[in-house]
């Protein structure tokens, strides 16, 4: 049995970048969240333990509405 995954990993960020650098580290984001759940869907969902866990949910973090 594999251990179960962390949800949150602190981080800290640099406190000076631009809005632009800020905008392309977003867009980096929302991408390898969506290839990765393209990639590892079924295996993302067999995480998930009905019992403690709510399901993993769809990427769905297109924060600034755009495609």
């Amino acid at each position: 049995m594999s251990p179960t995954p962390s949800r949150y990993i602190p981080i800290s960020i640099p406190d000076d970048w631009t809005g632009p650098q800020a905008m392309a580290v977003v867009d980096f984001l929302n991408g390898l969240q969506q290839a990765i759940w393209e990639a590892y869907e079924r295996p993302i969902l067999d995480c998930y333990d009905p019992e403690t866990d709510a399901p993993p949910p769809m990427p769905d973090t297109d924060w600034f509405g755009e495609e």
